[in-house]
């Protein structure tokens, strides 16, 4: 995306479900622009279902 006002570059959700295991995860990576232009990679993850 070459559109300099967005603050966000991507965001990427990947998901691992188990039922046998009972897991239900997911894992996040988004990258934004802060207020100063300067492009952040922000991580997350958890409980699928939760904010992580």
């Amino acid at each position: 995306m070459d559109d300099k006002r967005s603050p966000f570059l991507f965001h990427l959700v990947l998901q691992r479900v188990d039922h046998a295991q009972h897991v239900a995860r997911f894992y996040s990576l988004m990258s934004e622009r802060d207020l100063f232009g300067t492009v952040r990679l922000v991580r997350d993850w958890g409980r699928i279902g939760t904010k992580g």
